[in-house]
């Protein structure tokens, strides 16, 4: 019943993260996450006054029963494709999933309204890029050298008119873009950087990079009762442990009946055990 819930709004303004950058704490706790902590502006019911609050990760807030908790983070980089005249076909953050603890994320865009075909980015991004043996890799998770990897792919986006999640590409129905050699062109940016797409197809710039903050929201009308059976419990527990057991016997013997009825004697004894 939509009409027993109570409305409330909560938009993110900030999202401020903390990662271990001492390296006197050890290999396996360089970039270990620390703090994680999000300044909110909430209005906790229709009419009232907006507030500025502090979401964290054991700090939820709070709307009469209803809980507002901080889950997953991660970063959406800021990305503007442009068509070969210079118009805007496309320009917003674009949400990316990170895949490990140093935040590689995979993410996708995709141009409906490119001509002639339609245009999707298959992308990687990476808060800290550093080339080794083992190829292009981030190696901390904060954003030391930001740097966004992507493949570009003309087709049809969504064939079939099928469902699709929005942060991978369906290029079963598109083409990659080659580059002069015809190999498949790769390209990565850095903020403030943009590429000219092969084919006279435009431009993709990678203007900056936001967090995004994934939230919970939770009402749970039970946890009153909850609390009070767990309580009623610990104390049933408390007393089994310290009131000492008995065993009470019971004997009843008949006797002889009297002018006014029948007689009986009843006989209780107790014992304490141990």
């Amino acid at each position: 019943d939509a009409d027993a819930l109570q409305p409330f709004t909560v938009r993110l303004d900030r999202l401020d993260v903390r990662f271990e950058t001492d390296r006197r704490a050890g290999a396996a706790q360089l970039g270990a996450p620390r703090d994680f902590r999000a300044s909110v502006t909430v209005v906790p019911s229709p009419g009232a006054s907006a507030e500025v609050r502090e979401l964290s990760v054991n700090g939820p807030l709070g709307f009469g029963g209803t809980q507002v908790y901080l889950l997953g983070n991660g970063y959406a980089p800021r990305i503007t494709v442009r068509d070969a005249a210079g118009s805007v076909l496309f320009s917003q953050p674009v949400p990316f999933l990170p895949q490990d603890n140093d935040y590689t994320s995979t993410g996708a865009v995709k141009v409906t309204g490119a001509q002639p075909d339609q245009l999707g980015l298959a992308a990687v991004f990476l808060p800290t890029a550093t080339m080794d043996a083992n190829g292009l890799r981030s190696t901390f998770p904060d954003l030391v050298r930001p740097t966004l990897v992507f493949t570009a792919y003309t087709g049809e986006l969504f064939p079939g008119g099928r469902a699709q999640s929005v942060y991978t590409l369906d290029a079963s129905a598109m083409t990659p873009l080659r580059d002069a050699s015809g190999q498949i062109a790769q390209f990565a940016l850095q903020p403030g950087e943009s590429v000219q797409l092969p084919d006279g197809r435009g431009s993709v710039s990678l203007d900056g990079v936001q967090r995004w903050a994934g939230v919970s929201t939770r009402y749970d009308p039970a946890r009153p009762l909850a609390l009070g059976s767990s309580l009623v419990a610990a104390l049933g527990l408390v007393g089994s442990l310290l009131i000492r057991r008995r065993r009470i016997f019971v004997r009843v013997e008949p006797l002889p009946p009297t002018d006014a009825g029948p007689r009986s004697r009843v006989t209780v004894g107790a014992l304490a055990k141990g």
